[in-house]
């Protein structure tokens, strides 16, 4: 049976995250922040005009026929399909410079303010299909519904089978937001000696007019087991913090940043500043998706599945101090 689960900004959630790629060549960033995070996501925010973006990249292993994202936001988005090794490049472009230790170790910063804030029914569903189309790997229906047993009711007869509950799906009904039903194509993933399928869904963005930059973090509540890993690059005008999370990369942007995008490789920070050679990278995948003058800020916050009852917004810092170094007294970064 089709099965579909809730996602927003993560992806991982789907099913079983795929096999760790190797991570001594990129220092542990490459393994940690691409391909553990249980939810990860690239947040553009323009405060004057009220657009925000999310880009996301489902990891998943098992039969792509059974893969499956529902997806709210609060106006209708404009997708476009996003490089497929982005993830990989805001990884390895927000690793920490190691400087000369002075005999104790530099902290990533934390807020520590909190956490962010039934049958279906036999008349035909209220759900109205705004847009059908196709980015990616990925066939879509953007969907309106008027009521969350009606959309409950049209999921199942679409062929999916919700894992969730229809107090998740009102949730998001009840404040008028939209739905994109993502399924993937299975022809365009790799099918392993076992019959089942392995890989990464090509990386999508979704953008939309919004009055606060949010994360919708409740519909993803469902495929939690009992903790979730989020890991968040977000770029706006100002520092942004996260309540409870900790900061590991905070920076405003300049020309000479852009200027590591697409223009060839360029030397990555090692975790030790005794190892050599430097190893290099090209951030192509960045090209045309960074804007000089913001700020980029990555965070992570480990989310107990209990705490999941709301989304969560995304507020300015307060300040403009820089974090993108750390000191080197030996060992691994904090």
């Amino acid at each position: 049976m089709k099965r579909i689960l809730g996602v927003a900004i993560a992806a991982s959630l789907i099913l079983a995250a795929s096999a760790a790629e190797a991570a001594c060549t990129y220092f542990a960033a490459l393994d940690q922040d691409v391909t553990q995070p249980g939810q990860r996501a690239f947040i553009t925010w323009d405060p004057v005009e009220k657009i925000e973006s999310f880009t996301v990249q489902p990891q998943f292993q098992g039969n792509a026929r059974d893969f499956g994202m529902v997806i709210p936001t609060p106006s209708r988005p404009k997708l476009k399909e996003a490089p497929r090794e982005i993830f990989k490049d805001l990884a390895l472009f927000t690793v920490l410079e190691p400087r000369p230790c002075t005999k104790r170790y530099a902290k990533s910063s934390m807020a520590e303010s909190g956490g962010g804030r039934a049958v279906p029914t036999a008349s035909p569903p209220k759900v109205t299909v705004l847009e059908a189309g196709v980015v990616g790997t990925l066939d879509y229906k953007i969907i309106r519904a008027e009521d969350a047993a009606d959309l409950f009711t049209w999921l199942k007869d679409n062929g999916y089978s919700y894992a969730g509950d229809e107090a998740t799906l009102n949730f998001y009904v009840s404040r008028k937001w939209l739905f994109t039903v993502m399924k993937i194509d299975p022809s365009a993933m790799k099918k392993g000696a076992d019959g089942s399928y392995t890989g990464d869904v090509s990386p999508t963005r979704f953008q939309f007019a919004s009055k606060e930059l949010i994360y919708p973090l409740r519909i993803t509540q469902l495929s939690v087991k009992d903790t979730t890993n989020a890991l968040l690059y977000v770029m706006t005008k100002d520092k942004i913090q996260l309540p409870g999370s900790k900061l590991e990369y905070a920076k405003r942007l300049t020309a000479a940043d852009l200027k590591k995008v697409g223009a060839g490789p360029v030397a990555i920070p090692q975790p030790s500043m005794n190892l050599e050679p430097p190893q290099r990278h090209d951030f192509k995948d960045l090209k045309g998706w960074m804007t000089e003058g913001y700020f980029l800020t990555k965070v992570r916050r480990v989310f107990r599945k209990e705490e999941m009852t709301d989304d969560l917004r995304l507020v300015s810092a307060g300040d403009s101090v820089e974090y993108t170094s750390y000191e080197d007294c030996g060992g691994m970064p904090p």
